[in-house]
This record gives C-alpha cells, structure tokens and sequence, in this order.
C-alpha cells in the first residue's frame, strides 16, 4: 500500500511539472513566433525564460491544487468502479478542465484548460502503464528540457543580429553616470580646452573598438602651467550592459576639479 501510495504520488508530480512547463512553453510560442525582429538575439534566452517561469507559476499552481486534487478524485472513482476504462478517466480530466474557462466564461481559457487536463490525463495514464510494468518513466522529465532548446534555437534564428556596438554609444554608456571624475570630460568623442587656476587644461574622450563587441573609452586629461606640463588618463572597457576599468597612468592634476556638465 505504501509503495503503491508513492508511486502515485510521485506520477502525479511528474505529471504536474512536465504538462505545466509544456503549457507555459507552448503557450506564448506563438506570440514569440509572431514578432519578427521584435526579440533581439541578447535577448532570446532571458525572455524565454522569464515568460516561461511567469506561466508556470500560475499554470502549475492551477495544476498542482486544483488538477491534482480532480485527478486524484478521477483516480478513486475509477479505482472503484471503471478500473478497465482508463481513456474514460482521461476524458473526465476534460471535462473537469473547463472549469476556470466556465468560472471565467473564456472560450479561449475554456478550449486551453481542456487541452491541458487532456494532456495531463493521458501522461498521467502512460506514466501509470509503464510503471505497472516496471519500465523507467524519469526520462519524460526531460521533454520540458528538449522543447525549450528547440524554441530557443528557432527564435534565436529568427531574431536579428545584433548590430556592433559603436564607439559612440560606449562613450555614451561610459559617461551617462554622475558623481565621479568622468563628469569633468566631454560626454561625447572629442576635446574641450580651457583655463584652470592658471593651467591650460585639455581633456579628451575618445573610443576604440575591441574585439568581442567592446570599446575601449579613454578620458586624457593634459594641463600645462609655463614649463609644468603633465598629463593623465584612465580607461575602461565598456559593452552595451557593463562597464569594467581598464588602466590608468598618471599623475592627478594639481587644481581642483570642474564638472563640465554642470
């Protein structure tokens, strides 16, 4: 009885994570197919996947409480009095799955919910006929798995390149922040020149494409003072999401600092 009990329980939670994460990978694949160039390829996995883990919390909340308590009922009623009729116990997980479509008066959830108790219904009856017989059922787990790789390679093939990542938009990235010394210099590729305490200062940002999809943005800063001249300056590798130091050498300048956004 016992290992009856967690046979029966365990089919019921593999039956409830592989139809949910199906439904809610199935789900929007059709939206995703839709939006042609609307999903850029940096964006591919992540939007899959945050989509994907939104639909499954509410539609394996819905399967695990209430699917599985109809299907447990289901399981006594033909336990008692259909035992030979399993495709009739597949039907019943049907019919109970009009129920939010019905609550809601929703064809669309109507016909979903029913395809989706469809479907837990009829894997619930193969996982149970395989385990009757002794055969491995772990191996179901992995369909979820095979069906998010595919969709991911067919909306990755259909998203469009990423275009490169422009010196321009690296400066742009490096200097959009405030509160640090890269306020004093130019916020785009190019110079400024002018006078500080008696000091010819020139500050330069400029920006070099690296491999990888990166720039190098470096901010030189020049000053002069009769026969005192010196310089300094300080790099960062810089990507569309990230900003990471690079190098720095030099000597820092003798006045104070003047922010040129200001």
């Amino acid at each position: 009885m016992g290992s009856d009990m967690s046979d029966l329980m365990i089919r019921k939670l593999m039956t409830t994570f592989v139809i949910s994460t199906l439904a809610s990978i199935v789900l929007p694949l059709f939206s995703w197919l839709g939006n042609d160039g609307a999903i850029g390829a940096d964006q591919v996995m992540a939007d899959i996947f945050y989509i994907t883990l939104v639909y499954n919390m509410y539609i394996g909340t819905v399967i695990f409480i209430y699917g599985n308590a109809v299907s447990l009922m289901i399981e006594w009623f033909r336990c008692k009095w259909f035992a030979r009729w399993a495709w009739l116990g597949v039907l019943l997980h049907g019919l109970f799955g009009m129920g939010l479509g019905l609550l809601t008066k929703s064809w669309f959830f109507l016909l979903i919910g029913v395809l989706i108790a469809l479907a837990y219904g009829a894997l619930d009856w193969w996982l149970e006929a395989r385990m009757l017989k002794g055969k491995r059922v772990a191996f179901i787990m992995l369909l979820p798995v095979v069906l998010y790789a595919v969709t991911w390679g067919v909306l990755d093939g259909k998203a469009p390149p990423e275009p490169p990542f422009s010196p321009e938009e690296a400066v742009a990235f490096a200097t959009q922040g405030k509160g640090t010394a890269i306020q004093a210099f130019p916020d785009h590729i190019g110079t400024w020149r002018g006078t500080i305490e008696d000091y010819q200062v020139v500050r330069e940002t400029s920006a070099e494409e690296t491999a990888g999809n990166c720039c190098i943005v470096t901010f030189t800063e020049t000053w002069r003072k009769g026969n005192i001249t010196n310089s300094q300056f300080f790099a960062y590798e810089v990507d569309r999401d990230s900003m990471t130091f690079f190098k720095s050498e030099g000597a820092n300048p003798p006045y104070a600092s003047f922010n040129l956004k200001e």
